[in-house]
Formats: C-alpha cells, sequence, structure tokens
C-alpha cells in the first residue's frame, strides 16, 4: 500500500504495530487540524468620536484697587480659559464687553477711558497656534483667538483692566461686569 508516496505496509489482521512509525512526504499539504471546523473571522469594530462643546470659564469676581474722582482704578481678571472639545479644525475668538459702572445709590460712572490689556498664558493643551490680542481702548475688543486647530485644544490668559474714574463721581462702591465671550472664527 503506497501512503503518501511510500511504501507502507498492508493494513490487515497484522496492521501495523503498535508504536510504528511511517516517515515519508504527503503528497498534500494538511492546512488544519481535521478537529477545527470553519477558519479565523474578523469582527468589525467602530468607534465614534462624539464632538463636545465650546466654553470659557472666567473667575467670579475681581476687586479693583481703588481710586478717585480724575484718577483711576486697576485690577487684574486671572484665569480665564477656554476649553475647545469639538474635535474639528476650526478655531476660536474671545471677545470682551464692559459696561457702565453703577453705584447702590442709581449713580453711574460711564467708560469714557477703559484700558483692556490681554496677557500672560498661553495655549495649554491640544493643538492650535494661541494668540492674545493688543490692548484695546473701549467697552468692547478682542481678547484672543485660536487658529491652525486640530482636534481638542485649550488655552488660559489674564487681562489688566484700567479704567479711568470720572473727576464727577460720587464717592462709594461701584460695580459692572466683565464679559469675555468665546465664538468660533469664521
Amino acid at each position: 500500500m503506497l501512503v503518501g508516496g511510500i511504501s507502507a505496509p498492508a493494513m490487515g489482521a497484522a496492521g501495523v504495530g503498535e508504536g510504528a512509525v511511517l516517515a515519508g512526504v504527503l503528497s498534500e499539504p494538511v492546512l488544519e487540524d481535521p478537529g477545527h471546523v470553519g477558519g479565523d473571522t474578523g469582527t468589525a469594530v467602530r468607534m465614534i468620536v462624539a464632538a463636545g462643546g465650546l466654553s470659557i470659564t472666567v473667575p467670579d469676581s475681581v476687586q479693583l484697587a481703588a481710586g478717585t474722582p480724575g484718577g483711576g482704578a486697576k485690577g487684574t481678571v486671572t484665569g480665564a480659559t477656554v476649553t475647545d472639545r469639538r474635535g474639528g479644525v476650526d478655531g476660536w475668538n474671545v471677545t470682551y464687553s464692559i459696561g457702565p459702572f453703577t453705584h447702590t445709590e442709581d449713580e453711574t460712572i460711564r467708560l469714557t477711558k477703559v484700558q483692556v490689556i490681554p496677557r500672560g498664558g498661553g495655549r495649554t493643551g491640544g493643538t492650535g497656534t494661541f494668540v492674545l490680542a493688543s490692548s484695546s481702548s473701549g467697552t468692547s475688543g478682542p481678547i484672543a483667538s485660536m487658529t491652525d486647530v486640530y482636534g481638542s485644544n485649550s488655552a488660559t490668559w489674564n487681562v489688566d483692566l484700567n479704567v479711568w474714574i470720572p473727576d464727577t463721581a460720587l464717592a462709594g462702591e461701584y460695580t459692572t461686569t466683565f464679559v469675555q465671550s468665546v465664538t468660533t472664527a469664521g
């Protein structure tokens, strides 16, 4: 009898005895374990990266140094932060607005001279080019921008405020809101 082109004893009643070894080359290769049915298969795995948000956080309050009529009051708004988790390529811009200072006695100081100076800080995460605006004089203007964005990013900065107090201002505590807003660039 031929097994893979090699002569082997016939397997009759005498058969091949225990411990006998047949050696040779089989004419067709055996690719699978005879007990293994089928082949290996894979599972397609999908993942969705959901777009997050674009947000800004600022301190709750800041106290300007006291000033006198005809002088000025100064202070710093520290730690404003933009966090961009949109996962895209659109940049963002931050602008400010500031209204008149009001007194508890309904006295108002209209802002005829205010200087807003963005400074310090920088990009704190992700990719992008962070740029602080130059100082501005007025009740609204730019603070910062992020360009060349790819994916998520974040940045932080401070803003110095210099407010001129008119000669006609009455003594007392005055308040206003300094708003910093972030919007998608473009």
